[in-house]
């Protein structure tokens, strides 16, 4: 058999975390669904205070070397350096685990005191303790190792059973004790699970351990990504907490699940940036920069035939998607999600760049151009939080989407000559912009939260439907499909390209 183009290797492996990503997906969004009718309202706000000291030892603790495994490995792959891939590894994951031990230590040593200004049981930061030593320490390391090996099957079946494993543990224990502390103790127990598995996946791998890799290149890579990692975490967090002062508690509720809506049905477009990240760095360890640049303009026509769809689609049904996902109370938060999804329909070719800064080595430029971002949103936030509420902190996150996608386009424009496949971008908003309006006329019609699978039919249909008036499929397209799908779904294709394309 020979070998494969690269286009089609990149497409096979981006697929298998696609469908990890949609799994996942599919089980948090169920999952959240229950855990809201499972939990107060004051537990919901305790369990957003857990993650975000969770989230904040899971920035500081690798401090950026899961980013330089990704780059390393994949370059000592590539050059048949086997044993230097190992060291890397080793060697990250030692920094991490003793940096995540301080803090879970302080964790542990502080839960009384904690909890008792939180009003809650001191178990509770006890076991978060625990789980800050197993993510921050040993998790992510043992993930970017399966990523930077371009182990992309590995990893999408581990993060699935995870996914499938932790839900499923949250929502029994919940259900059978009644008790918060159990949702922190199914964190941990998942969090082990994944853990065993990833592990053994890295040992068959790489072997046993080795150290006789120097940790300074890896730091010097990973160090000056701290800033913007510290800059992204804030920009997380930001719009929540400025809302504080301007509005109820009920309406930061709303905002807040409208945001973990978002997040999870902007993951499966976010996965795209994930698996080319070592992709292009081993393509361009082979090949260049030439073949880099090659590499995104690729890309680009995939990520919008992907991504744009899925953006306009969330825009289009966001009222009854949030009724289903979070409950009938959250419809107010629509209008917010609708205006956090047209600004990422505006910049979805972000995701064609793949981590661009990282693979040039302008570690700097990577957290300049986040804090940038970060501070559009906080100016626009400050403008309008007064007057519109969450609407005003959906818009200020989307400004600072749009500034920091284009001050990043503007910089490595100065590195390479970078170019995008600006017709599949423009046909596909096209396509997508008739979407929107065929699902609006179906509510126009007939209104029904308990219709959104049928709104998203009609959607799927009418983008189809302008995909091929605007004769936006190309036979390359639909050949690329079939060398990544192989024989048994060449008839399958064969009707659907007869559907997309018109003569040429």
């Amino acid at each position: 058999m020979g070998e494969q183009p690269p286009a089609v290797q990149v497409a096979r492996g981006a697929s298998y975390l696609w469908m990890q990503t949609l799994a996942t997906t599919v089980v948090g969004v169920v999952a959240f669904a229950f855990i809201a009718r499972l939990i107060s309202t004051s537990q919901m706000g305790l369990l957003a205070i857990l993650s975000l000291i969770l989230g904040l030892a899971q920035m500081i603790a690798p401090l950026a070397l899961p980013n330089a495994i990704i780059k390393f490995v994949a370059e000592e792959l590539a050059q048949g350096r086997k044993p230097n891939a190992a060291a890397v590894i080793y060697q990250s994951t030692l920094i991490s685990v003793a940096l995540a031990a301080i803090m879970a230590v302080a964790c542990f040593l502080f839960s009384s005191q904690i909890s008792a200004a939180l009003s809650t049981e001191p178990i509770v930061f006890q076991l978060l303790a625990f789980d800050i030593f197993v993510t921050a320490g040993l998790n992510q390391t043992l993930g970017s190792t399966l990523l930077g090996a371009q182990r992309f099957r590995d990893y999408s079946m581990i993060l699935v059973t995870y996914g499938v494993v932790r839900q499923t543990l949250i929502l029994t224990l919940l259900f059978l004790f009644h008790d918060f502390s159990w949702l922190v103790a199914a964190w941990l127990m998942s969090d082990l699970v994944s853990l065993l598995m990833m592990a053994v996946a890295v040992f068959r791998f790489v072997g046993p351990p080795r150290l006789h890799f120097s940790p300074g290149p890896l730091l010097r890579f990973s160090l000056p990504l701290m800033p913007g990692n510290s800059i992204g975490f804030a920009y997380n967090w930001y719009d929540r907490a400025l809302l504080v002062p301007y509005v109820s508690l009920t309406q930061l509720g709303i905002y807040n699940a409208t945001i973990t809506a978002f997040g999870m049905v902007s993951a499966i477009p976010g996965g795209i940036a994930t698996v080319l990240y070592p992709a292009y760095a081993e393509i361009q360890s082979v090949k260049g920069r030439v073949g880099l640049q090659d590499a995104i303009h690729v890309a680009s026509r995939y990520v919008s035939f992907i991504s744009v769809p899925l953006a306009l689609g969330l825009m289009a049904t966001a009222k009854p998607a949030l009724s289903l996902f979070a409950g009938e109370p959250y419809e107010s938060g629509s209008t917010a999600l609708q205006i956090i999804a047209l600004f990422f329909a505006l910049t979805v070719l972000g995701n064609a760049f793949g981590n661009i800064f990282l693979l040039l080595g302008k570690t700097t430029a990577a957290s300049a151009t986040t804090a940038v971002g970060v501070a559009a949103s906080l100016a626009t936030a400050l403008i309008l939080l007064p007057s519109f509420g969450i609407n005003g902190a959906a818009a200020s996150r989307g400004v600072g989407t749009l500034v920091g996608f284009a001050l990043t386009l503007a910089l490595v424009r100065r590195e390479i000559r970078l170019s995008f496949d600006l017709e599949a971008f423009w046909k596909s908003l096209a396509a997508g912009a008739g979407m929107v309006i065929a699902v609006w006329l179906a509510h126009y019609a007939a209104y029904s939260r308990y219709l959104l699978l049928g709104y998203v039919m009609v959607g799927g249909l009418a983008y189809l439907a302008g995909l091929r008036l605007l004769r936006a499929i190309h036979p390359s397209d639909v050949q690329l499909v079939k060398q990544f799908l192989g024989k048994r779904y060449e008839p399958l294709i064969n009707l659907l390209s007869k559907f997309l394309q018109t003569s040429y």
